[in-house]
């Protein structure tokens, strides 16, 4: 597992699934994809993978799809950390290839629809500092957010705001997409 130095076993069991999200918009002749996973993180060279084959199989531009983790603690290492073991290649290939599968599904299914923005105020976490003595840091009071709302009525939305998802602890060997 990835996200805490010093476990010392892997997964003993899934809290609950990591999840991957894929939404796909065009404009025009634009198109745009945004995905989400629940990982800590993917490296550049993952990235740029599922980037190339996007576009092989698409044809939408590298530059026009955004890859967001959502930085759990509880998921498999997938970017290399010392001190945390050696990173499962066959898992991050069939991430990749999960990830360039859901692109191509929500490119299938995308529907005529109005896309909208809000960025609203939050108050979600703290800064991790207020246990020690030099209390003040930043904190991320708003979030932003797109909604998608197909003709049909179905509907997507997109929340991103700045958070640590460290929930579960450095004592935690369950697979979890912890708070996010």
């Amino acid at each position: 597992m990835g996200g805490y130095w010093g476990r010392r076993s892997g997964a003993t069991h899934i809290h609950d699934r990591l999840m991957a999200k894929a939404l796909v918009c065009e404009l025009g002749e634009e198109r745009v994809v945004i995905l989400t996973v629940d990982l800590v993180a993917l490296g550049a060279d993952a990235v740029r993978a599922i980037r190339m084959a996007v576009k092989r199989d698409t044809g939408i531009a590298g530059a026009a799809i955004m890859i967001c983790a959502s930085h759990t603690h509880a998921g498999p290492l997938t970017i290399p950390y010392r001190g945390m073991g050696e990173i499962d290649k066959s898992y991050l290939d069939r991430v990749e290839a999960a990830l360039v599968e859901l692109v191509l599904t929500a490119t299938a299914k995308m529907r005529p629809g109005r896309l909208g923005y809000a960025r609203c105020d939050v108050q979600i976490g703290f800064n991790r500092r207020a246990r020690r003595r030099e209390a003040a840091g930043p904190v991320i009071s708003h979030a932003h957010v797109l909604r998608f709302e197909s003709d049909e009525g179905l509907g997507a939305t997109l929340f991103q705001h700045a958070c640590h998802p460290v929930v579960l602890g450095g004592d935690n060997h369950q697979i979890s997409g912890d708070f996010v």
